[in-house]
C-alpha cells in the first residue's frame, strides 16, 4: 500500500507502469516458486521485447492503477520534478506516449494516490503544488516539546518489545476491514459554501479538500450514522458534529491555503511593533523569539515570503539591516458557522432523501464481519473474477475453546487462541493450553 522512496527523478513515475510490468511479473511468480529462472526470463524477453515492423496494439499500453496507495517521499526536494504529482492531483491520471527500441509505446498511470512528504522550506517553490495538497504545520511549542521527550524517554527506560502492538495493528485492519461502500451526503454542505471564502481562487480547490475530510470522518465512524435512501441508494449523512470537528482539525491548512500565511506567519503579522513604524528582521526575531523559537534566518524567510505575499512591504533597502513596514491587506479569515437549526429533514426533503434512523437499520445494514474473518476466502476461486483465494486452514487443526478453529501463521509456524489471544510457537504449547481450559462442543 505504501510506495516509499528518498528521491524519485523527473520521469519516474510517468515510467512506473513500464517498470511493473518488466519486472514484478516475473519476481511474484519466482517467489512463489512457480517457475524456474530460465523460464522467467524467457517470459521477461516476452514481455518486454516486441517483433520489429509490427503494429502497435493495445497489448503495448502498459496500465498501472495507483488507487489506494500512498506515495511516500522522505523531503519534499527528492521530487525532482513537481509536473507528474500535480497532473496525478488533478487529472487522475498519467499518460505517456514515448519509444522504446524504434516502436511506439503507451504508459499510463490511473489514480490518485496519497502523496505525503516533509519540508523545512518556509514556502514551497511551486504555488501550483502548494494549493493542491494540505499543509501541516508541526506544534513547535515547548509543551509539545517536552512531550516528545517524554515518549522517547519511554524506549530508553524499557526496550522490550511492545506486547499490545500485535493487537492494536489488528484493531486497525478490523476497523477498516469491516467498513461498507458507503457514500456520504453532507446536509451541511451549501451553508458552509455559502460562508466560505471566496476572494481568492484557491478556494476552489480548497472548498472539496474540507468536504473530503468529512466524508472520510463520517464514513470511519458509519456505525454511529444515520443512513438516508433514494431510490436504491444508500447513503450515510454527515452529522454537524463531523462538520465542526472537520472545521477544526483543518482550519490552520486550509487558512494557510487561502491566505498564504501559516499560524507562526501570522504570529509575525501580529506583533504590536509594526504599528509603531518599520522593522529590521533582527527586530522582528527578537519580538517573535520567545513564541515561534526558531533562528533568525527562518524568520528572515518568512519575513520574505510575507512580502511575497503583499502583507509586508519593504521600506528601505538603500542600507542593511533593510527595513519592512505592514501593508493594509488584511488575509481572509476561515470561520465555518453552522448555526443551531437542525437541518437534517429540510436536507431531505430538498434532495428526496428517506432518513433511516438507528432503530430501523436492522434489516438494510450489512452483518458485521467476525474478529477473524481473514480466514475465509476473500474472492472467487476462479483468478480470472479477482485475487487468488487465500490459503486454506491445514485439515486436523485443532479447535480453540471456544469451538473455533485457531488462527494459523504459515510463515512464522504459529497459533493464536481465539478465546484469550495467546500466541503458540509450536503444536506442544498449543495442546498443552487446550488441556487446561474448558472446552465447548463445536
Amino acid at each position: 500500500m505504501v510506495i516509499e522512496f528518498s528521491r524519485i527523478t523527473p520521469a519516474f513515475l510517468e515510467n512506473m507502469a513500464k517498470g511493473k510490468m518488466k519486472t514484478k511479473l516475473p519476481l511474484h511468480l519466482l517467489r512463489k516458486g512457480g517457475m524456474k529462472e530460465n523460464e522467467i526470463a524467457d517470459l521477461v524477453s516476452r514481455i518486454t521485447e516486441k517483433e520489429p515492423n509490427t503494429e502497435t496494439t493495445e497489448e503495448d499500453t502498459y496500465r498501472l492503477d495507483l488507487t489506494g496507495k500512498i506515495l511516500f517521499i522522505d523531503e519534499l526536494r527528492g521530487i525532482q520534478n513537481l509536473q507528474a504529482p500535480k497532473l496525478m492531483i488533478s487529472e487522475g491520471r498519467l499518460r505517456l506516449g514515448t519509444v522504446i527500441n524504434g516502436q511506439a509505446f503507451e504508459i499510463e498511470i490511473i489514480g490518485t494516490p496519497s502523496i505525503i512528504t516533509t519540508t523545512t522550506l518556509a514556502a514551497l517553490e511551486d504555488p501550483e503544488f502548494e494549493n493542491r495538497v494540505l499543509p501541516l504545520q508541526i506544534d513547535e511549542s515547548k509543551e509539545q516539546t517536552g512531550r516528545v521527550v517524554q515518549f522517547q524517554a519511554i524506549g530508553y527506560e524499557d526496550p522490550s518489545a511492545d506486547l499490545t502492538r500485535h493487537k492494536r495493528l489488528k484493531a486497525i485492519t478490523y476497523l477498516i476491514k469491516k467498513l461498507n461502500p458507503y457514500d456520504v451526503a453532507n446536509p451541511y454542505a451549501a451553508k458552509i459554501a455559502e460562508d466560505y471564502p471566496k476572494k481568492n481562487i484557491e478556494a476552489r480547490r480548497d472548498y472539496p479538500k474540507l468536504m473530503n475530510l468529512v466524508k472520510v470522518l463520517t464514513y470511519l465512524n458509519q456505525d454511529n450514522r444515520i443512513l438516508a435512501k433514494k431510490g436504491l441508494d444508500l447513503v450515510l449523512v454527515a452529522t454537524e458534529e463531523d462538520n465542526k470537528n472537520i472545521s477544526i482539525l483543518a482550519k490552520g491548512p486550509l487558512q494557510e491555503s487561502l491566505t498564504g500565511l501559516s499560524e507562526k506567519e501570522q504570529k509575525i503579522l501580529d506583533l504590536e511593533g509594526w504599528n509603531l513604524g518599520a522593522m529590521t528582521v533582527p527586530e522582528v526575531y527578537s519580538k517573535v523569539h520567545s513564541e515561534v523559537r526558531r533562528g533568525e534566518q527562518w524568520v528572515r524567510d518568512h519575513v520574505n515570503r510575507l512580502v511575497d505575499e503583499g502583507y509586508l512591504r519593504e521600506s528601505d533597502v538603500s542600507k542593511k539591516p533593510y527595513k519592512y513596514v505592514k501593508e493594509t491587506l488584511q488575509p481572509e479569515q476561515l470561520k465555518i458557522e453552522l448555526g443551531d437549526k437542525p437541518i437534517l429533514e429540510e436536507w431531505a426533503a430538498k434532495c428526496g432523501y428517506v432518513v433511516i434512523h438507528t432503530e430501523n437499520r436492522g434489516s438494510l445494514s450489512h452483518p458485521k464481519m467476525s474478529d477473524w474473518d481473514e480466514s475465509k476466502p476473500k474472492s472467487s476461486p476462479n483468478p480470472e473474477f479477482g485475487d487468488e483465494m487465500l490459503p486454506a486452514g491445514r485439515f486436523g487443526d485443532d479447535m480453540s475453546p471456544d469451538g473455533l478453529p485457531p488462527l494459523y501463521n504459515e510463515s512464522m509456524g504459529t497459533r493464536a487462541c481465539l478465546h484469550c489471544h495467546t500466541v503458540f510457537p509450536d503444536d506442544l504449547a498449543w495442546k498443552n493450553h487446550l488441556d487446561t481450559m474448558p472446552r465447548k462442543d463445536p
